[in-house]
């Protein structure tokens, strides 16, 4: 159930933020488990909003070749491509290349 999840990944955000700060591999997972939840929802803006942070705190605690932060690259492109197919016209365009550009990334 993605919206038992969803909730339980916020509470989880809040309480690694409270325990060790907001520049941390552990932060990003969750906000990669937030991400996917919203994304399961049907919740495009928000999961993609959601795995872009985790792609930056990845980066930010220097794990940009980290497993991980590839895995939440994927997630991302995973997400505007499906995201893209809710679309027409000039938006789906968009969110298509965007959905490239990461899923290429992410396998570099």
């Amino acid at each position: 159930d993605y919206s038992q999840a969803l909730e339980l990944c916020q509470q989880l955000r809040t309480l690694v933020e409270e325990a060790y700060g907001e520049n941390n591999p552990i932060l990003a997972s969750t906000l990669n488990n937030l991400g996917l939840a919203h994304k399961g929802l049907g919740e495009f803006e928000q999961g993609a909003q959601m795995l872009a942070k985790a792609t930056q705190q990845y980066e930010a605690c220097g794990m940009r070749e980290h497993a991980s932060a590839a895995t939440a690259l994927h997630n991302l492109g995973v997400c505007y491509k499906e995201h893209a197919q809710t679309m027409t016209g000039l938006d789906r365009t968009m969110l298509l290349d965007q959905s490239v550009n990461c899923l290429r990334e992410a396998i570099q």
